[in-house]
């Protein structure tokens, strides 16, 4: 009886168990992996979320300081809105190092401060952190990029008929148009009174950051990845492309492939779609299949469109 009680304490789990036991394991991993990626996505996006909040809140303590909303581009030194609203998103130092008169960023120090990374730039979910323009490099150390851009406005015909306001750039066939019924526009600072469609239907803030080849790209060109836009954070766009690296005008839909560099659709990792700010500081999740009328009517401050993104 004592060796019966001691062969049976002795035994082990057989191969067929333990094969048993590993396959329940790995059919529980691949149950769990999705809603653990899902959970880690959906982090990502509300942090994606509060960086669009906060570079909202630093436009909009910029325009209770000035009595407007920045430039979303200025011809005279090329600097981007994103320069304008550094002391009030906690980069008051990153600021002070701009130098003002500089009417170049080619070769200039006001380029070499592009090496400094902003955390509030870049969206969690994006993979590549560095311009890909290549003309960016400061002693070969390239630049970092930005994942968030100024709505300069729509392009196209309003719902009422009326074509939206836009200027050319110095080559349309390459550079587009630029919008200018939109808030963060070139060479032009905008009111909150100017808004009459209304703060709250009115974008702001896009984000553009993706990878897939193909998707952007100039127009007649075979494409490019572009990792968050095409320039540095600073950077408004030279003489030639004035400025489409720091605003975009809405003319084609969310993740759909590029045209002109000014027109390069706003996008994200985020599946589905892109997030965007809107003049009043809310944030809103826009599906990449919206319907174009609505979206560029959400783009326009003034053309009193009624149907747009809440």
């Amino acid at each position: 009886m004592n060796s019966t009680r001691k062969s049976d304490r002795s035994r082990g789990f057989t191969l067929v168990e333990l094969l048993v036991v590993i396959a329940i394991i790995g059919v529980l991993i691949a149950l769990l992996l999705p809603a653990v990626q899902a959970a880690r996505e959906a982090a990502r996006r509300l942090h994606c979320t509060n960086n669009l909040k906060q570079l909202a809140l630093g436009v909009q303590s910029y325009h209770d300081g000035y009595g407007c909303f920045p430039y979303g581009a200025l011809d005279s030194h090329q600097m981007s809105w994103r320069v304008s609203i550094l002391p009030y998103i906690e980069q008051q130092n990153l600021h002070e190092q701009f130098n003002f008169r500089l009417t170049s960023l080619a070769g200039s120090t006001n380029l070499a401060v592009a090496l400094t990374p902003v955390n509030d730039f870049f969206c969690p979910s994006a993979t590549n952190l560095l311009s890909i323009y290549t003309g960016g490099q400061v002693n070969g150390v390239q630049t970092y990029t930005a994942h968030y851009f100024g709505v300069a406005g729509a392009e196209g015909i309003d719902p009422a008929g009326t074509t939206y306001e836009s200027d050319p750039t110095t080559n349309p066939s390459i550079y587009g148009y630029v919008g200018r019924n939109g808030v963060l526009t070139l060479n032009e600072t905008i009111t909150i009174s100017d808004i009459s469609d209304g703060t709250a239907a009115t974008f702001l803030l896009g984000e553009i950051a993706h990878d897939e080849p193909g998707i952007y790209g100039y127009a007649g060109g075979t494409g490019r990845a572009i990792g968050g836009g095409d320039g540095q954070p600073w950077v408004s766009g030279t003489t030639g492309n004035r400025p489409t690296l720091a605003c975009k005008s809405i003319e084609i839909g969310i993740n759909m492939p590029g045209v002109a560099t000014s027109q390069i659709a706003f996008a994200s990792y985020h599946p589905g779609g892109a997030s965007f700010a809107k003049c009043d500081g809310s944030v809103s999740f826009v599906d990449e299949d919206v319907d174009m009328a609505v979206y560029k009517a959400t783009a326009s401050r003034d053309h009193e469109e009624t149907d747009v993104i809440k």
